[in-house]
């Protein structure tokens, strides 16, 4: 291999790599464009979440300080009552940050961009495709075969935007068959956490699903001797303490988010999928016509050349005295 076949394989894997590079970007695009046309459907989504906690504590606290050497004791008791509970609400519509039309102009731009990658990427593989036959005919046959012709290019340009629709129709079609199969068009999800369970929360608060529940025991038992000699000047008066605790607390809690639109459902989608398998055979279609072009003038180059050489050995003239090779 020399110094010329080394670098024009170098610069036609680089070529290559940056046609493949476009064309996968486009394509990526090109859903993204159609998942962003089923996702316009949504737009009028409710979006509502909840929450209720509340935690309910019985119990005493005891303490106890005598001192032994003066006969004197003294009992407390703290009840640990308390009943504390909070909850909330917040409502959110998606269309006060995102409506329709610009959910469709977004989709329609990722649409036109991909599109237009693909049909660089296309257009810059079949370029580098005519550079690499030119060079092989010329190299090992000596036969001049013609620059890729401008129908084969257009060939490609209809294979780029029919591959396009049809990624775009998938994706839009898709994503609106799985949202109507969750039922979200025109009807009300909500989820709750925990799922299920026997009590529900009152019709007065907040959250209005089940409620979880979750009990504590607690128990404390701490005794202390505190020696009294810095007060009364006498190491034998002493100061004891016990503290006892027995609490039982019970946590109540929920969780929501509620989803509601009023969007009408939609029978559409599967035809868009069926659109675009059209668009995808299409597509097909469209390449072989291009490969065919493409196998055509190579197939005139060679019979071009090959009548070229009979031509000539007709024109030289027969020496008997050159005897036969």
């Amino acid at each position: 291999m020399d110094v010329t076949d080394f670098f024009s394989g170098l610069f036609s894997s680089t070529v290559g790599c940056s046609a493949n590079i476009l064309e996968e970007i486009g394509s990526l695009a090109c859903l993204l464009g159609g998942l962003g046309y089923a996702a316009s459907y949504l737009v009028d989504e409710d979006i509502i979440a909840s929450f209720l906690a509340e935690v309910v504590t019985r119990g005493l606290i005891t303490l106890e300080c005598s001192i032994s050497e003066r006969n004197a004791h003294q009992t407390i008791h703290v009840p640990a009552n308390e009943d504390l509970s909070t909850q909330d609400q917040w409502s959110y519509n998606l269309k006060q940050k995102l409506n329709k039309e610009t959910l469709l102009s977004v989709s329609a731009i990722f649409f036109g961009a991909g599109t237009l990658l693909k049909f660089l990427g296309k257009t810059l593989r079949l370029w580098q495709q005519g550079m690499d036959d030119q060079r092989h005919f010329n190299k090992n046959d000596e036969i001049i075969l013609s620059s890729t012709s401008w129908l084969e290019y257009g060939f490609i340009a209809s294979e780029a935007l029919f591959e396009s629709t049809s990624l775009a129709l998938y994706s839009s079609g898709i994503a609106g068959t799985v949202v109507n199969a969750l039922g979200l068009p025109e009807s009300s999800q909500n989820l709750t956490f925990p799922g299920s369970g026997d009590n529900i929360a009152n019709s007065n608060s907040s959250y209005s699903g089940p409620i979880g529940q979750k009990s504590l025991t607690f128990q404390f038992h701490k005794s202390a001797t505190i020696p009294l000699s810095e007060l009364e000047r006498s190491a034998a008066l002493k100061l004891e303490i016990e503290v006892f605790a027995n609490i039982h607390a019970l946590f109540n809690y929920g969780a929501g988010l509620l989803f509601h639109s009023e969007q009408k459902k939609s029978n559409a989608w599967p035809a868009g999928i069926a659109a675009g398998y059209a668009c995808g055979m299409a597509a097909s279609f469209f390449n072989r016509k291009q490969r065919n072009k493409r196998d055509e003038r190579l197939s005139q180059a060679i019979k071009k050349d090959y009548q070229n050489v009979e031509d000539i050995e007709l024109q030289e003239p027969f020496n008997p005295q050159a005897g036969f090779h």
